[in-house]
């Protein structure tokens, strides 16, 4: 009886701006890539970590725009970006234990083919990308701990003053590829 007399509120409706949080992510590392670049003096062992720090924004983008939109078409470029991640990470770090520059590394293009092959399966034959995503990052992220392994003193090419915190940043690079595997 008494929800008879009561008269419906009627509210304006107020649109919200949404924003992902990946999206913000990624403005963060936009702006460290910023920095990197600038302080960047040509030296050609910071190009893989340049280059990490914008895929991981590229992939940040992507994930705010799959799971923040609903946009599921963004999925093959998604298996692409995350088959790319530890490759980069791998070859960041590899180049801080024997300071040879990307171009003098015989068998870089090797690294390329986790990613090639994960187009191909999404090209020809979609059912082992889950499987083939989760070797690929096993298989870097056993090859980044085994580096980690070897100490701080295997990072001969890490600037003095900043081997420590290199060292930690290639701990948790291994572990965090390791965990997503």
């Amino acid at each position: 009886m008494f929800q008879d007399t009561v008269a419906p509120i009627n509210l304006p409706v107020v649109a919200m701006l949404f924003v992902p949080l990946p999206f913000v992510v990624a403005f963060l590392l936009l702006i460290l890539l910023v920095q990197m670049v600038r302080r960047n003096d040509g030296n050609a062992r910071n190009l893989f970590f340049t280059a990490l720090i914008a895929f991981y924004v590229l992939q940040s983008v992507v994930i705010g725009v799959r799971w923040g939109y609903g946009v599921t078409q963004i999925l093959p470029v998604q298996a692409v970006l995350a088959a790319i991640v530890p490759a980069l990470a791998w070859l960041s770090f590899v180049g801080l234990r024997d300071g040879r520059s990307p171009a003098r590394r015989p068998l870089l293009l090797l690294h390329a083919l986790p990613a090639l092959m994960i187009v191909g399966f999404i090209a020809f034959w979609p059912a082992p990308i889950s499987l083939a995503l989760i070797l690929i990052f096993l298989g870097y992220g056993i090859a980044l701990a085994a580096l980690a392994w070897a100490g701080p003193n295997a990072l001969a090419s890490s600037r003095l003053d900043g081997v420590i915190s290199t060292y930690r940043a290639l701990q948790v690079t291994a572990f965090a590829i390791l965990s997503r595997a």
